[in-house]
């Protein structure tokens, strides 16, 4: 169980509750179809899972990215981090900047996985040769998307 609201707001009220003989304390952190959201609705736990795990892909196709080429490296960060940027992203939409930036950390070190480029390399012409949007990009593009779904009656919530 969690309370979501401000800090000033949770302040002001008590959050455990009583259940027969047993005292029921909230959780700080509540995951939900695999979307962690903490109290305080900044989304950056969930942020820091995603970065860890699809940095931890990284880590891995860095160690296979000689033998396999540009082209399939390419086509592993979309099967394997591309999918978890983008799964429920729609959650990120009008959060600040600093907490999306770890995720476009993300996405800078998978373009420069796939050129092979060095760590200070700048990396805006891959993402463009690459075709990837930025991270902020992505999130506005899945809601018009998913919103262009609802308008036209397509969807099946």
């Amino acid at each position: 169980m969690a309370w979501f609201g401000s800090r000033s707001c949770l302040q002001h009220i008590d959050r455990s509750f009583q259940v027969e003989i047993s005292t029921i304390q909230p959780s700080s952190v509540v995951r939900d179809l695999d979307v962690y959201q903490d109290t305080d609705l900044t989304m950056k736990q969930h942020v820091a899972k995603i970065a860890a795990a699809c940095f931890y892909h990284i880590y891995r196709l860095r160690q296979v990215r000689r033998l396999v080429g540009q082209e399939i490296t390419q086509q592993l960060f979309q099967a394997l981090i591309a999918s978890r940027l983008d799964y429920c992203n729609r959650v990120f939409a009008g959060r600040p900047k600093a907490t999306l930036e770890p995720l476009q950390r993300l996405q800078n070190a998978a373009a420069r996985l796939v050129f092979n480029l060095g760590r200070f390399d700048h990396v805006r012409p891959s993402l463009i040769q690459l075709r990837w949007l930025r991270v902020n990009c992505r999130i506005k593009f899945n809601l018009c998307c998913f919103a262009h779904v609802i308008y036209y009656g397509r969807s099946l919530t």
